[in-house]
């Protein structure tokens, strides 16, 4: 057939070429997207509302959301985040320096020692434990609901887009896309 597959969820495409001089629809060049999530693209070639762009990726200016899901309204203006976030920068810049005067007391001693070994082995394996976490959170695996309200809570948490503080906020636009 000529004309455009169906979509189903979770699948977008751009817009069919207008129909030639036989009345005949075009697709021919056209590509069809996997969306990170059928909630996102809701069949059709439709987004969802909020969502727009190639396989419903961005979430209109003003908005944040996760990949996987709607887009909500940023709590301040874009101005406002930044200004947000350039305070927050200040306050935590006294406590770094804090940080680094403390460690900068430790004497060789102290590390010759050892009292840090399990402070830093701790930290090490902390954060490897966290990648692993967010490595496995990313498999296409039915997870039960706490699991996946657990997963949902640490990708908020360390992209930032459950929050209007978020990156999302920051810009007036956001500029990147699928290509």
């Amino acid at each position: 057939s000529l004309e455009p597959p169906v979509l189903k969820p979770g699948y977008w495409a751009e817009p069919a070429l207008p129909p030639d001089e036989f009345g005949r629809s075009n697709f021919s060049g056209n590509d069809i997207w996997r969306c990170v999530s059928k909630f996102t693209c809701i069949g059709g070639g439709e987004c969802i509302a909020g969502r727009f762009g190639r396989a419903c990726g961005l979430c209109k200016p003003g908005t944040y959301g996760p990949p996987e899901g709607g887009c909500s309204p940023c709590s301040h203006s874009p101005s406002g985040t930044r200004s947000l976030f350039g305070l927050g920068c200040v306050l935590a810049t006294p406590l770094c320096l804090l940080a680094h005067a403390w460690l900068d007391r430790l004497t060789r001693q102290d590390l010759a020692n050892g009292r840090l070994v399990p402070v830093t082995v701790s930290l090490g394996q902390l954060s490897k434990f966290l990648q692993v976490l967010g490595i496995i959170s990313a498999f296409r695996v039915e997870w039960p609901e706490d699991v996946r309200a657990f997963f949902k809570r640490g990708a908020d948490v360390s992209t930032g887009a459950g929050s209007s503080l978020g990156a999302a906020c920051l810009a007036a636009e956001q500029t990147v896309a699928l290509e």
